[in-house]
């Protein structure tokens, strides 16, 4: 995530070169800079996951790891679906970066899925039930895990690294331009 940051930097300092002197010299300007740049980290919805079971032939390509079966055999599949709120192409990034790996999590545009098959009957099940759900809740915690803490660093960023050096940067910006100015009317032969 630094290369996002850098970014974000970046962006800061264009925001601050290129604005308007009347712009520079506002009060509020380092502030406007910064809450420019913010934007809602990605996070999950959990109080919107929807559950089903669908029955699905297995094939090479979407059998479970782990287990014997005939290709063409059906099977039960249990899916969680949680929506993504956020930049959700920052929120594959994050995942990405993080190397976490799970057979059993799909991310598709705003959603994460969890996905599980049973060789087992999963319908009026209570054991199997309580089990796939525990391990469809500590994945998807997982996952979450890794938002929070991208979060927790997004805000230690804005806080303590970059709002400090906004306001460092407009108050050169501002001290090279009335620098430049006093000068120019220096120059002037006829004052």
């Amino acid at each position: 995530m630094i290369g996002l940051f850098t970014q974000i930097q970046q962006n800061a300092i264009s925001k601050i070169v290129n604005s308007s002197d009347r712009e520079l010299q506002r009060d509020e300007f380092a502030n406007s800079v910064l809450e420019s740049l913010k934007f809602k980290c990605p996070s999950l919805r959990l109080e919107s996951t929807s559950t089903s079971i669908q029955e699905e032939f297995i094939t090479f390509n979407n059998a479970p790891s782990g287990i014997t079966f005939s290709p063409g055999q059906k099977m039960e599949v249990a899916y969680f679906t949680v929506p993504i709120e956020g930049k959700t192409d920052l929120f594959t990034k994050i995942i990405k970066n993080n190397h976490f790996s799970n057979d059993k999590l799909y991310f598709d545009s705003n959603k994460l899925t969890y996905r599980e098959p049973s060789i087992n009957m999963i319908t009026n099940n209570d054991e199997l039930i309580d089990n796939i759900k525990q391990n469809a809740k500590n994945s998807i915690n997982a996952v979450q895990d890794l938002l929070k803490s991208f979060e927790n660093s997004y805000d230690d960023f804005f806080a303590n690294k970059l709002k400090p050096e906004i306001e460092e940067s407009v108050n050169k910006e501002r001290e090279r331009r009335n620098s430049k100015s006093k000068t120019e009317i220096k120059l002037n032969p006829f004052l």
